[in-house]
Order: C-alpha cells, then structure tokens, then sequence
C-alpha cells in the first residue's frame, strides 16, 4: 500500500515539476515580448528625444539669426538718421539758417 502511495505521489510530483516548467517559459516567453515591445518603445523615445533636439537647436539659430537681423537693422536706423541729420545741416547751411560755429562764438550782443 505505502509503494502505491509512493507512486502516486512520486507521479504528482512529477506532473507538478513539469507544469511548473511549462509556466516557466510562458513566463520567459512573456519577459522577451515585454523586452521587445520596451525596446521598440526606447528606440521611439530617442528618435523624439533627436527629433526636439533638431527643433530645439533650429530655434537656438533662428533666435541668434533674429537678433542678429535685429542688430543690423538698428545699426541701419542709425545710419539713415545720421544721414538725415547730416543732410539737414548741409540744407539749413546752405540757406544760411544755421550760421557756422566759429560765428556761433560771436558776443550775443542785444540778446541781454
């Protein structure tokens, strides 16, 4: 009677053995498609992560190029207005409405 129980649980056993294993590599089978799948998903995140940093590096140029520009059309202002003046001055000359410096030191006299 003892070698029949023996048997039967030496056979369970076994069977227990065996279904383990098979939970075993449908576990393993499971852990390389979630390892696959987080890869792909890691090589999605880096091509974004590339992706914003082009973005991110454009708008750095196109900031600098904007300041630049802006700094140039400044620099263009300020010539046109020292043009300006200068031909102003060259036309109240010219018509004797500015008189020039040196007679500018003349004495104010009446003024007083």
């Amino acid at each position: 009677m003892f070698s029949a129980i023996n048997a039967l649980f030496s056979g369970a056993a076994f069977v227990g053995v065996l279904f383990i294993i098979f939970l075993q590599r449908k576990a393993l089978r499971l852990q390389k498609e979630e390892l696959r799948l987080m890869r792909i998903d890691l090589q999605r995140t880096a091509k974004a992560q590339e992706k914003t940093e082009r973005e991110f590096l454009e708008l750095i140029y196109n900031s600098l190029l904007a300041a630049k520009l802006n700094s140039l059309s400044t620099l263009l202002q300020v010539q046109k207005e020292k043009i300006n003046v200068e031909s102003l001055k060259s036309l109240y000359h010219s018509n004797g409405l500015i008189k020039p410096i040196d007679k500018l030191s003349e004495p104010m006299e009446g003024y007083i």
